[in-house]
This record gives C-alpha cells, structure tokens and sequence, in this order.
C-alpha cells in the first residue's frame, strides 16, 4: 500500500520516562501500549512485510483527561486549557510519545525507525484517549 492507517485505543504512554520510584509501573504501561500498537498495526499490514524504505509519519496522541479536571464539560474544558498552556505531569514529551511508538512500529510496519524521515506528532487531550497513526511509504 502507498499509505496505511490506523488507530490504537487507550492511554498514549511516553517511552523512557521513569522516575526512581516507578520504574517498573512506568515500564509496564510502555510495554502494554506497545504491544497494543503491534496488534492494531500488524492487523493494518494485513500480513504485508515491513516496509525497506522512506517512510513519512504522522501521529496524533489524544491523552486522556484525568478525573482531577473534574465531571462537568465546563471544568474539563478549562482544565484542558489550563494544562495545555503550561504542561505538567499530566503533559508527557510529545517526543517521548513518538519514539515509543515509532518502536513499536519496528518491524512490523518499517524495518527500522530509521526510516521515518518525515512527519509530524501532534498531542492533545480527549475524552477518548487513542493514537492514530497515518504511514505514507515513499
């Protein structure tokens, strides 16, 4: 295919960041994400092999919102603009997003995430945390 795309629900979770005291609970989370994004992208290839050549990425995180913003629209909303200017614990590295994915995607989509030499990551906050992911192979 000339372009692939797909979606993995839940939690985006940030590659390599851990504290010294959630080490393990951090790198449990990353390694349930990734499996999850192995299965919705081995499904996507639909028993294609991995791609062996330049590959332009685009990815969208929606981050959950958690229960401290509150139940009413109005405060979910003012929280989310809140957390977006400034960021926080609840605003993980768009750049540590993207890498545990794109290793994820190691071998099943690409060879090699060093093939990945375009495209954009976006994170923002949802109602319904997912990833959705666009590959064009060029």
């Amino acid at each position: 295919p000339q372009e692939l795309s797909f979606t993995v629900p839940g939690q985006p979770v940030p590659w390599g960041v851990h504290t010294r005291y959630d080490r393990s609970e951090s790198k449990a989370r990353l390694k349930t994400f990734q499996e999850m994004v192995q299965v919705v992208a081995r499904l996507a290839m639909q028993g294609l092999p991995p791609h062996n050549g330049l590959v332009h990425l685009d990815v969208w995180f929606y981050l959950g919102i958690p229960a401290v913003a509150g139940k009413t629209q109005a405060a979910r909303a003012k929280w989310v603009t809140k957390h977006r200017l400034i960021g926080g614990k609840f605003n993980p590295d768009r750049t540590n997003l993207l890498k545990g994915f794109e290793d994820a995607l190691n071998g099943i989509v690409f060879l090699d995430d060093v093939l990945v030499v375009n495209g954009s990551a976006v994170k923002e906050f949802a109602d319904e945390p997912q990833t959705v992911a666009v590959v064009r192979f060029m």
